[in-house]
């Protein structure tokens, strides 16, 4: 009996991925969870870029740093 039970949870998860995820791909309408909208592609690639200005601003602080003389009195 398991067996039976295992193998229709199995046939019920293809055959809900494939209603709702690769069928309405191949219709050329997306569906997947998984796939992203151009809105939030370009808000995740615009912040990507701010994050990675602020690193570089970041290292070339640092460089300064390490490469400037030590103030008067220490």
């Amino acid at each position: 009996m398991n067996t039976w039970l295992a193998a229709a949870v199995a046939a019920a998860a293809i055959s809900l991925t494939y209603f709702f995820c690769v069928r309405p791909t191949l219709r050329g309408r997306g569906g997947c969870a998984m796939t992203e909208r151009a809105g939030e592609r370009s808000d995740r690639d615009r912040e990507i870029a701010e994050l990675r200005e602020e690193l570089r601003v970041l290292r070339a602080q640092d460089a300064l740093d390490r490469h400037s003389p030590p103030p008067a009195g220490e």
